[in-house]
């Protein structure tokens, strides 16, 4: 015999796959710009996951292929980054070096 509560658990049941089978199509047709999570040495542009540029280095031109480096530039003189990146410009030194040794020290 089914009871009222086989009833109203069987009703939660259908409910929830009911719901799972409207939102998970939804989500995993998300594009993947939503996602954050992009591997390391990497960075996102334009919808596509480009290799960072090394140190003392700027993105001139971003890749075309996923997961490959785009065009990197040696920093101006006058600036400088600490890191490998996908900045577009290098940042200004706060104190530059008067030596011949053109290093910046970014305080």
């Amino acid at each position: 015999m089914v009871t009222f509560s086989h009833v109203s658990s069987l009703s939660h049941w259908f409910l929830l796959l009911l719901l799972l089978n409207l939102f998970l199509p939804v989500i995993f047709a998300m594009p993947e710009s939503y996602s954050f999570n992009y591997p390391d040495g990497e960075y996102q542009s334009n919808d596509v996951c480009c290799k960072t540029c090394p140190s003392g280095t700027f993105v001139k031109a971003p890749c075309k292929i996923p997961h490959t480096q785009g065009q990197c530039e040696k920093c101006h003189p006058g600036t400088f980054t600490g890191k490998d990146n996908g900045l577009h410009d290098c940042e200004l030194c706060s104190t530059c070096d008067k030596g011949d040794s053109g290093v910046c020290v970014h305080m």
